[in-house]
């Protein structure tokens, strides 16, 4: 395959090194001194998948880098793994190399994206990813697999992208050393995913604590399972399907088979606030208190974590985000 990462930042510079180790036609979109120092060095990649040095990767700071510019030669496949606050200018960018063929595969945190991109990009280019493994941009070149709960789960929202596609994907990721599996119900997982890190990440961010530290602690256990608690409401008020039936049935799974493996793990949320960058939590914790507004019901656990983390990004209230 072709494939193209747009936003090569700790997940994205994962995924598209293994997959140019494994031989396929990789290039990469991302900040300047992450890209140069692949250039010059290649892309350094260690931790729980291994030690290795991939040099075949092209890399650039934007398309227009890129030979042939935003008119280059077909590419199979996008990978979008940007930030959620800048999915909608990521699509309207990558738009312009989406040819017949071309699927774009969201590998995002939080709610909305996938249908950001199918709003710009059309349902029946767009797939969504489930990612559940951790990686740390340890300093430009070089990234750090931390952990691993769950295979990469892929899938098209609307079921729009016939298997044999989704197959072919998903092999070529588990080829290349990335777990990967496809699914009918990949909104159901995306849900999934944001209920570990709506629980997880904010409380990990403000106490500055491991996610078994979180888990361990009768005190942020409990505020753990209210923010579970009224995701499933808002969920079943919103008439958002989820894979389990009742709060229970999920806690069991968070607590006893996805924080286990993750339980050295800090959230990169604190990262972002350490850097002074702007956080996810509209996307997580955030977009379960705006449809909870839009359905008349209340989350105030959630809402108090968005706000503490909206405090901690910006502690003066001056701050325009622009990015």
């Amino acid at each position: 395959m072709r494939v193209l990462v747009f936003g090569a930042g700790a997940i994205g510079s994962v995924a598209g090194g293994m997959l140019a180790r494994a031989g396929h036609d990789v290039v990469l979109i991302g900040r300047a001194p992450h890209m140069s120092a692949i250039r010059r060095e290649g892309l350094h990649i260690t931790g729980i998948w291994g030690e290795h040095r991939v040099t075949n990767l092209a890399c650039y700071t934007s398309l227009d880098e890129m030979p042939g510019g935003r008119a280059a030669g077909v590419v199979d496949l996008i990978l979008v793994t940007v930030k959620s606050y800048d999915t909608a200018e990521a699509a309207r960018t990558v738009k312009q190399l989406v040819r017949k063929g071309t699927l774009v595969l969201s590998l995002q945190n939080g709610y909305g994206n996938v249908e950001t991109l199918e709003k710009i990009i059309g349902q029946e280019e767009v797939l969504g990813g489930r990612v559940i493994f951790g990686v740390e941009l340890v300093e430009p070149g070089s990234v750090h697999v931390t952990v691993y709960a769950e295979e990469v789960l892929i899938g098209s929202r609307l079921g729009l992208v016939e298997l044999d596609r989704l197959l072919a994907i998903a092999r070529a990721f588990t080829s290349a050393g990335i777990p990967t599996k496809p699914t009918q119900k990949i909104s159901q997982h995306i849900w999934g995913k944001l209920l570990y890190n709506a629980a997880l990440n904010p409380l990990g961010t403000i106490l500055r604590r491991t996610y078994g530290e979180l888990a361990a602690n009768a005190h942020t256990r409990e505020l753990m399972d209210c923010v579970i608690s009224e995701t499933f409401a808002v969920a079943s008020a919103t008439g958002i399907e989820l894979l389990w039936k009742e709060p229970e049935e999920f806690r069991n799974l968070f607590y006893e088979k996805l924080v286990p493996p993750t339980a050295a793990h800090y959230p990169s949320m604190m990262r972002d606030i350490e850097l002074g960058r702007r956080t996810e939590i509209d996307a997580l914790n955030g977009a379960v208190v705006r449809l909870a507004r839009d359905a008349h019901v209340v989350a105030p656990v959630n809402l108090a974590l968005t706000n503490q983390v909206k405090f901690l990004e910006d502690p003066t209230g001056e701050h325009h985000w622009t990015r």
